[in-house]
């Protein structure tokens, strides 16, 4: 309350020196905002403050922020930034919204890398990401986000990626909705992961299955699993043939020992507990 009905040279006369009287009276007269960065050295402080001026009916309103604060909030927000960047590209991930009304598509720099783009070159993937998705894909892509809105539910699809060097790699779309008050998708927020390793050992494990089948039908073998636990047998179909079950008869350790010739059951059990035993482990023949 002191000082309402003071002139302002009288409470601050450092504004005159500083230009900052000059400054306010433009803003009056032209209402065009002021802004300007100072040092503040008076009465035992040392401040670096952010001016803000407006033009307030006939007069006018100043905002003073500490600019020290502001620029270690802006450190922090750049540093968390760079971190979630590189761990984006650790993890070969990419993040990316779609807006439902309009087609427009987002994405970050991490997800232009993965396309094998450079960050200037981020707008090219957000306007012509299909050419970067082989061809018998795209229409995957659009019939599973059609659903995917129809149906407001989450977005998940594999598919081919033709990176802009030629490298064609795997990815993993996941995404999920956002609704408007009246329950409609308006837009999906989401990542896209290179999951290229993984289905390369996908791939290498079907490929050793086929020939692990391959070669067991050359040699006449059945394959089976043992649970001990729950007891569940898992047999192939050669198997099941030679112990004469259907293909889809349940199978279990109590069926295996009924069909063993009662001869032979002492033996087979005890060679199943001395495979079974912990300490002295040895091969079930």
């Amino acid at each position: 309350d002191g000082l309402v009905g003071r002139r302002l040279m009288a409470v601050h006369p450092g504004n005159r020196d500083e230009g900052l009287f000059e400054a306010y009276a433009r803003v009056v007269e032209t209402g065009e905002p002021f802004v300007r960065e100072l040092r503040y050295r008076r009465d035992g402080l040392d401040l670096e403050l952010r001016l803000s001026v407006v033009r307030v009916n006939d007069g006018f309103a100043v905002t003073i922020g500490d600019r020290r604060e502001q620029r270690r909030l802006e450190a922090e927000l750049q540093a968390s930034e760079s971190r979630r960047t590189r761990a984006l590209r650790s993890g070969q991930l990419g993040t990316w919204e779609y807006t439902v009304a309009t087609g427009e598509l987002t994405s970050d720099e991490s997800l232009a890398a993965l396309f094998g783009l450079p960050p200037e070159q981020r707008a090219r993937f957000q306007t012509d990401w299909q050419t970067f998705i082989a061809p018998p894909d795209v229409a995957r892509i659009h019939a599973a986000r059609e659903k995917a809105i129809a149906a407001r539910a989450p977005l998940s699809l594999e598919y081919r990626i033709r990176r802009a060097d030629g490298i064609e790699r795997w990815g993993h779309v996941r995404g999920e909705p956002e609704l408007d008050a009246d329950g409609a998708v308006v837009r999906y927020a989401g990542t896209t992961q290179d999951i290229t390793e993984r289905r390369v050992i996908e791939a290498e494990a079907e490929a050793s299955r086929a020939r692990l089948e391959e070669a067991t039908r050359a040699a006449k073998l059945g394959i089976h699993e043992y649970y001990p636990e729950s007891g569940r047998l898992v047999w192939d179909a050669r198997v099941r043939d030679w112990w004469g079950l259907t293909p889809d008869e349940p199978v279990t350790y109590e069926k295996f020992v009924a069909r063993v010739h009662p001869d032979d059951r002492a033996a087979m059990q005890a060679a199943v507990d001395r495979a079974l035993d912990p300490v002295d482990a040895e091969r079930y023949e």
